[in-house]
Protein backbone atom coordinates (compact mmCIF):
# COMPACT_ATOMS: atom_id res chain seq x y z
CA UNK A 1 0.00 0.00 0.00
CA UNK A 2 1.51 3.66 -0.52
CA UNK A 3 -1.09 5.23 1.85
CA UNK A 4 -1.06 5.23 5.72
CA UNK A 5 -4.17 3.58 7.15
CA UNK A 6 -3.56 5.38 10.11
CA UNK A 7 -3.44 8.51 8.71
CA UNK A 8 -6.51 8.79 6.84
CA UNK A 9 -8.66 6.82 9.54
CA UNK A 10 -7.62 9.58 11.64
CA UNK A 11 -8.49 12.10 9.32
CA UNK A 12 -12.00 10.84 8.47
CA UNK A 13 -12.65 10.44 12.02
CA UNK A 14 -11.88 14.28 12.67
CA UNK A 15 -14.38 15.33 9.80
CA UNK A 16 -17.55 16.23 10.19
CA UNK A 17 -20.66 14.16 8.50
CA UNK A 18 -23.62 13.75 10.23
CA UNK A 19 -26.51 12.47 8.16
CA UNK A 20 -28.10 14.53 6.02
CA UNK A 21 -25.50 17.08 6.22
CA UNK A 22 -22.23 15.17 5.51
CA UNK A 23 -20.90 17.72 2.68
CA UNK A 24 -17.59 18.26 4.48
CA UNK A 25 -17.03 14.69 4.54
CA UNK A 26 -17.84 13.87 1.59
CA UNK A 27 -15.51 16.31 -0.15
CA UNK A 28 -12.88 15.01 1.85
CA UNK A 29 -13.61 11.51 0.51
CA UNK A 30 -14.12 12.84 -2.97
CA UNK A 31 -10.20 13.88 -2.85
CA UNK A 32 -8.96 10.88 -1.58
CA UNK A 33 -10.16 8.46 -4.42
CA UNK A 34 -9.86 10.80 -7.39
CA UNK A 35 -6.05 8.79 -7.71
CA UNK A 36 -8.21 5.58 -8.61
CA UNK A 37 -10.78 7.17 -11.40
CA UNK A 38 -13.59 9.32 -12.26
CA UNK A 39 -15.52 10.63 -8.81
CA UNK A 40 -18.37 12.13 -9.19
CA UNK A 41 -20.93 13.16 -6.25
CA UNK A 42 -24.90 12.23 -6.84
CA UNK A 43 -27.41 14.52 -6.07
CA UNK A 44 -28.20 12.97 -2.69
CA UNK A 45 -24.86 13.05 -1.76
CA UNK A 46 -23.35 9.63 -2.49
CA UNK A 47 -19.69 9.54 -4.01
CA UNK A 48 -19.10 7.44 -6.60
CA UNK A 49 -15.57 6.33 -8.06
CA UNK A 50 -15.99 4.61 -10.92
CA UNK A 51 -12.54 2.56 -11.74
CA UNK A 52 -10.83 -0.69 -13.22
CA UNK A 53 -12.04 -1.19 -17.29
CA UNK A 54 -14.37 1.45 -17.64
CA UNK A 55 -17.65 0.23 -19.67
CA UNK A 56 -16.85 -3.41 -19.36
CA UNK A 57 -20.30 -5.38 -18.96
CA UNK A 58 -19.61 -7.23 -15.71
CA UNK A 59 -19.50 -4.05 -12.77
CA UNK A 60 -18.58 -4.79 -8.94
CA UNK A 61 -19.83 -2.42 -6.56
CA UNK A 62 -18.59 -1.52 -3.24
CA UNK A 63 -20.13 0.29 -0.36
CA UNK A 64 -19.51 1.58 2.72
CA UNK A 65 -21.39 4.40 4.15
CA UNK A 66 -19.75 7.96 5.10
CA UNK A 67 -22.50 9.60 8.00
CA UNK A 68 -21.98 9.35 11.55
CA UNK A 69 -24.78 9.49 14.11
CA UNK A 70 -25.34 12.90 15.81
CA UNK A 71 -28.20 15.18 17.11
CA UNK A 72 -29.95 18.03 15.91
CA UNK A 73 -31.29 21.16 18.05
CA UNK A 74 -34.98 21.28 18.31
CA UNK A 75 -35.36 24.17 20.73
CA UNK A 76 -33.76 26.70 22.20
CA UNK A 77 -34.95 27.41 26.04
CA UNK A 78 -33.00 30.38 28.53
CA UNK A 79 -30.04 30.16 26.69
CA UNK A 80 -29.69 26.39 26.40
CA UNK A 81 -30.56 23.79 23.47
CA UNK A 82 -32.24 20.63 23.73
CA UNK A 83 -31.84 18.42 20.92
CA UNK A 84 -33.20 15.14 19.38
CA UNK A 85 -30.96 12.45 17.81
CA UNK A 86 -29.92 11.83 14.21
CA UNK A 87 -29.08 7.93 13.66
CA UNK A 88 -28.61 6.01 16.89
CA UNK A 89 -26.64 7.88 19.44
CA UNK A 90 -26.48 6.47 22.86
CA UNK A 91 -27.93 8.79 24.88
CA UNK A 92 -25.89 6.98 28.24
CA UNK A 93 -22.76 8.59 27.27
CA UNK A 94 -24.04 12.06 26.51
CA UNK A 95 -24.20 13.73 29.90
CA UNK A 96 -21.43 15.68 30.80
CA UNK A 97 -20.18 15.17 26.69
CA UNK A 98 -18.44 17.75 25.15
CA UNK A 99 -20.64 18.54 21.15
CA UNK A 100 -19.94 20.81 18.60
CA UNK A 101 -23.04 22.71 17.26
CA UNK A 102 -23.08 23.78 13.82
CA UNK A 103 -24.46 27.16 14.09
CA UNK A 104 -23.51 30.05 11.95
CA UNK A 105 -20.39 29.63 13.85
CA UNK A 106 -18.92 26.42 14.94
CA UNK A 107 -19.95 26.75 19.19
CA UNK A 108 -18.63 24.11 21.40
CA UNK A 109 -21.14 23.10 23.61
CA UNK A 110 -21.26 20.62 27.03
CA UNK A 111 -24.68 18.60 27.99
CA UNK A 112 -25.84 19.54 31.42
CA UNK A 113 -26.41 16.95 34.49
CA UNK A 114 -27.91 17.37 37.65
CA UNK A 115 -24.82 16.75 40.56
CA UNK A 116 -25.67 13.81 42.41
CA UNK A 117 -26.10 15.81 45.65
CA UNK A 118 -29.03 17.19 44.24
CA UNK A 119 -30.51 14.54 42.15
CA UNK A 120 -33.34 13.29 43.90
CA UNK A 121 -33.90 9.40 45.40
CA UNK A 122 -33.37 6.89 42.34
CA UNK A 123 -32.22 9.10 39.85
CA UNK A 124 -28.90 8.54 39.86
CA UNK A 125 -29.60 4.99 38.99
CA UNK A 126 -31.54 5.80 35.50
CA UNK A 127 -30.21 6.99 32.24
CA UNK A 128 -32.58 10.37 31.55
CA UNK A 129 -34.36 10.31 28.40
CA UNK A 130 -32.89 12.96 25.64
CA UNK A 131 -35.75 15.22 26.27
CA UNK A 132 -34.86 15.94 29.39
CA UNK A 133 -30.97 16.78 28.51
CA UNK A 134 -30.21 19.84 27.33
CA UNK A 135 -27.28 21.30 26.40
CA UNK A 136 -24.82 24.19 27.61
CA UNK A 137 -23.07 26.95 25.40
CA UNK A 138 -22.21 29.12 27.67
CA UNK A 139 -23.68 31.86 25.20
CA UNK A 140 -26.73 32.68 27.53
CA UNK A 141 -29.11 34.98 25.64
CA UNK A 142 -26.99 35.21 22.50
CA UNK A 143 -27.76 32.00 21.91
CA UNK A 144 -30.58 32.46 19.45
CA UNK A 145 -27.83 35.16 17.55
CA UNK A 146 -25.51 32.23 17.04
CA UNK A 147 -27.54 28.48 16.93
CA UNK A 148 -30.87 27.95 15.32
CA UNK A 149 -33.66 24.99 15.29
CA UNK A 150 -32.33 22.42 12.74
CA UNK A 151 -28.14 22.99 13.10
CA UNK A 152 -26.71 19.68 13.36
CA UNK A 153 -24.08 18.64 16.43
CA UNK A 154 -21.58 16.36 16.59
CA UNK A 155 -19.33 14.70 19.70
CA UNK A 156 -16.31 16.54 20.03
CA UNK A 157 -13.67 14.23 20.49
CA UNK A 158 -10.30 13.46 18.70
CA UNK A 159 -9.13 10.01 17.59
CA UNK A 160 -6.31 8.41 19.85
CA UNK A 161 -4.31 6.12 19.25
CA UNK A 162 -4.27 2.81 21.90
CA UNK A 163 -1.91 0.10 22.41
CA UNK A 164 -0.74 -1.87 19.30
CA UNK A 165 -2.57 -1.23 16.26
CA UNK A 166 -6.24 0.14 17.96
CA UNK A 167 -7.64 3.40 18.09
CA UNK A 168 -10.12 4.80 19.53
CA UNK A 169 -12.50 7.92 18.22
CA UNK A 170 -15.73 8.97 16.70
CA UNK A 171 -17.68 8.32 13.78
CA UNK A 172 -15.32 4.87 13.33
CA UNK A 173 -18.68 3.39 12.04
CA UNK A 174 -18.44 3.80 8.80
CA UNK A 175 -14.89 5.81 8.39
CA UNK A 176 -13.21 2.43 8.49
CA UNK A 177 -15.19 0.94 6.40
CA UNK A 178 -14.25 3.57 3.79
CA UNK A 179 -10.64 3.12 4.44
CA UNK A 180 -10.74 -0.42 3.62
CA UNK A 181 -12.51 0.61 0.20
CA UNK A 182 -9.72 2.95 -0.14
CA UNK A 183 -6.55 0.64 0.57
CA UNK A 184 -8.28 -1.73 -1.62
CA UNK A 185 -8.50 0.31 -4.92
CA UNK A 186 -5.03 1.44 -3.67
CA UNK A 187 -3.96 -2.32 -3.12
CA UNK A 188 -4.87 -2.76 -6.55
CA UNK A 189 -3.51 0.42 -8.65
CA UNK A 190 0.10 -0.24 -6.64
CA UNK A 191 -0.12 -4.06 -7.44
CA UNK A 192 -0.76 -2.64 -11.54
CA UNK A 193 -3.76 -4.62 -11.63
CA UNK A 194 -6.50 -1.93 -11.13
CA UNK A 195 -6.81 -1.07 -14.88
CA UNK A 196 -6.47 -4.95 -16.49
CA UNK A 197 -9.10 -7.03 -14.91
CA UNK A 198 -11.96 -7.02 -17.20
CA UNK A 199 -14.46 -5.69 -15.09
CA UNK A 200 -15.61 -2.25 -13.15
CA UNK A 201 -15.21 -1.44 -10.10
CA UNK A 202 -17.85 1.30 -8.94
CA UNK A 203 -16.87 2.60 -5.16
CA UNK A 204 -20.20 3.75 -3.93
CA UNK A 205 -19.80 5.66 -0.18
CA UNK A 206 -23.18 6.53 0.65
CA UNK A 207 -25.03 8.86 2.93
CA UNK A 208 -28.00 8.68 5.28
CA UNK A 209 -26.80 4.52 6.36
CA UNK A 210 -28.21 6.00 10.13
CA UNK A 211 -31.06 7.23 9.23
CA UNK A 212 -32.85 4.38 7.02
CA UNK A 213 -30.21 3.38 4.64
CA UNK A 214 -31.71 6.14 1.86
CA UNK A 215 -28.14 6.83 0.21
CA UNK A 216 -27.74 3.12 -0.54
CA UNK A 217 -30.93 3.08 -1.66
CA UNK A 218 -31.33 5.57 -4.15
CA UNK A 219 -27.58 5.13 -5.48
CA UNK A 220 -28.00 1.39 -5.75
CA UNK A 221 -31.23 2.19 -7.81
CA UNK A 222 -29.19 4.69 -10.49
CA UNK A 223 -26.30 2.48 -10.96
CA UNK A 224 -26.06 -1.10 -13.41
CA UNK A 225 -23.77 -3.62 -11.16
CA UNK A 226 -23.78 -7.65 -11.84
CA UNK A 227 -22.79 -7.95 -7.83
CA UNK A 228 -21.84 -5.97 -4.66
CA UNK A 229 -20.68 -6.28 -1.27
CA UNK A 230 -20.97 -3.92 1.73
CA UNK A 231 -18.43 -2.72 4.35
CA UNK A 232 -19.64 -1.55 7.40
CA UNK A 233 -18.41 -2.35 11.06
CA UNK A 234 -19.89 -4.84 13.43
CA UNK A 235 -19.88 -5.31 17.42
CA UNK A 236 -16.36 -6.51 18.81
CA UNK A 237 -16.01 -8.65 21.60
CA UNK A 238 -16.01 -7.76 25.16
CA UNK A 239 -16.78 -9.50 28.95
CA UNK A 240 -20.47 -8.03 28.64
CA UNK A 241 -21.36 -9.52 25.18
CA UNK A 242 -22.44 -12.61 24.31
CA UNK A 243 -19.46 -14.50 21.95
CA UNK A 244 -21.90 -15.59 19.76
CA UNK A 245 -22.73 -11.85 19.06
CA UNK A 246 -19.63 -10.48 18.54
CA UNK A 247 -16.74 -10.70 16.49
CA UNK A 248 -12.86 -10.67 18.20
CA UNK A 249 -11.31 -7.26 17.77
CA UNK A 250 -7.42 -7.67 16.06
CA UNK A 251 -9.01 -11.35 14.43
CA UNK A 252 -9.78 -10.07 10.75
CA UNK A 253 -12.74 -9.19 8.73
CA UNK A 254 -15.97 -10.84 9.46
CA UNK A 255 -17.39 -12.50 6.28
CA UNK A 256 -21.40 -12.27 6.96
CA UNK A 257 -23.29 -15.01 6.05
CA UNK A 258 -26.82 -15.13 6.16
CA UNK A 259 -30.09 -15.78 4.26
CA UNK A 260 -29.96 -12.61 2.77
CA UNK A 261 -26.07 -12.61 1.66
CA UNK A 262 -25.35 -14.66 -1.41
CA UNK A 263 -24.14 -18.18 -1.06
CA UNK A 264 -21.65 -17.84 -3.55
CA UNK A 265 -19.76 -14.82 -2.39
CA UNK A 266 -19.70 -15.56 1.14
CA UNK A 267 -17.92 -19.10 0.45
CA UNK A 268 -15.73 -17.63 -2.27
CA UNK A 269 -14.72 -14.99 0.18
CA UNK A 270 -13.94 -17.58 3.03
CA UNK A 271 -11.81 -19.67 0.11
CA UNK A 272 -9.84 -16.54 -0.96
CA UNK A 273 -9.25 -15.71 2.75
CA UNK A 274 -7.69 -19.01 3.30
CA UNK A 275 -5.40 -19.43 0.18
CA UNK A 276 -4.43 -15.79 1.00
CA UNK A 277 -3.64 -16.65 4.92
CA UNK A 278 -5.72 -13.20 5.22
CA UNK A 279 -6.85 -13.02 8.86
CA UNK A 280 -10.97 -13.80 8.85
CA UNK A 281 -13.74 -14.93 11.03
CA UNK A 282 -17.91 -15.41 10.09
CA UNK A 283 -20.57 -13.60 11.35
CA UNK A 284 -23.71 -15.10 11.79
CA UNK A 285 -27.20 -13.49 11.56
CA UNK A 286 -30.51 -15.13 10.68
CA UNK A 287 -32.28 -12.91 8.45
CA UNK A 288 -31.30 -8.87 7.88
CA UNK A 289 -28.12 -7.90 8.45
CA UNK A 290 -29.05 -3.59 9.47
CA UNK A 291 -26.55 -2.57 6.62
CA UNK A 292 -26.73 -0.98 3.59
CA UNK A 293 -26.55 -4.44 1.83
CA UNK A 294 -30.30 -5.02 2.90
CA UNK A 295 -30.84 -2.66 0.27
CA UNK A 296 -28.65 -2.98 -2.36
CA UNK A 297 -29.15 -6.32 -2.28
CA UNK A 298 -32.91 -5.77 -3.23
CA UNK A 299 -32.42 -2.78 -5.66
CA UNK A 300 -34.65 -3.10 -8.90
CA UNK A 301 -34.39 -7.22 -9.64
CA UNK A 302 -31.52 -7.89 -7.14
CA UNK A 303 -28.13 -9.38 -7.44
CA UNK A 304 -26.05 -11.11 -5.45
CA UNK A 305 -24.56 -9.00 -2.58
CA UNK A 306 -22.02 -9.96 0.41
CA UNK A 307 -21.05 -8.11 3.49
CA UNK A 308 -17.84 -8.08 5.19
CA UNK A 309 -17.76 -5.81 8.70
CA UNK A 310 -14.92 -4.52 10.92
CA UNK A 311 -15.37 -5.47 14.56
CA UNK A 312 -15.72 -2.08 16.88
CA UNK A 313 -16.23 -1.76 20.24
CA UNK A 314 -18.48 0.88 21.89
CA UNK A 315 -20.98 1.42 18.83
CA UNK A 316 -22.41 4.57 18.42
CA UNK A 317 -20.31 6.50 20.95
CA UNK A 318 -17.54 9.43 21.17
CA UNK A 319 -15.06 6.87 21.99
CA UNK A 320 -15.43 3.45 19.78
CA UNK A 321 -12.28 1.12 19.45
CA UNK A 322 -11.00 -0.12 16.70
CA UNK A 323 -7.78 -2.40 14.97
CA UNK A 324 -6.24 -0.65 12.08
CA UNK A 325 -5.44 -4.38 11.41
CA UNK A 326 -8.75 -5.77 10.77
CA UNK A 327 -9.43 -2.59 8.52
CA UNK A 328 -6.16 -4.01 6.35
CA UNK A 329 -7.53 -7.50 5.96
CA UNK A 330 -11.08 -6.38 5.08
CA UNK A 331 -8.91 -4.24 2.23
CA UNK A 332 -7.16 -7.36 1.23
CA UNK A 333 -9.71 -9.57 1.29
CA UNK A 334 -11.89 -7.09 -0.94
CA UNK A 335 -8.58 -6.84 -3.47
CA UNK A 336 -7.94 -10.22 -4.03
CA UNK A 337 -11.63 -10.65 -4.37
CA UNK A 338 -12.14 -8.04 -6.98
CA UNK A 339 -8.30 -9.61 -8.79
CA UNK A 340 -10.31 -12.42 -8.85
CA UNK A 341 -13.12 -10.88 -10.66
CA UNK A 342 -15.55 -11.81 -8.08
CA UNK A 343 -18.26 -14.24 -9.54
CA UNK A 344 -17.47 -13.32 -13.24
CA UNK A 345 -15.85 -16.80 -13.68
CA UNK A 346 -17.60 -18.87 -11.29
Amino acid sequence: MSISPKDIIFELSKATGPSGAEESVSGIIAGMLCPYGNVFTTSMGNVICASGKLGAPYKILLDAHMDEIGLIATSIEDGFVRAAQVGGADRRVLLAQEVTIWGKEPITGVFCTVPPHLSKMGDTDRYPALDDMMIDTGLGKKTEDIISIGDRITLKTKPVSLMGNRITGKALDDRAGVVSLILALDILKDSGHLDDMGIEILTMISVQEETGEKGAKTGAYALDFNEAIAVDVSFADYPAVPETKSGKIGKGAMIGISPCIDRKIWKKLIHIAKKEDIPYQLEVMGGQTGTNMDEISVSKLGAPCGLISIPLRNMHTPAEVIDIDDVVSTAKLIAEYLRSGGLLNE
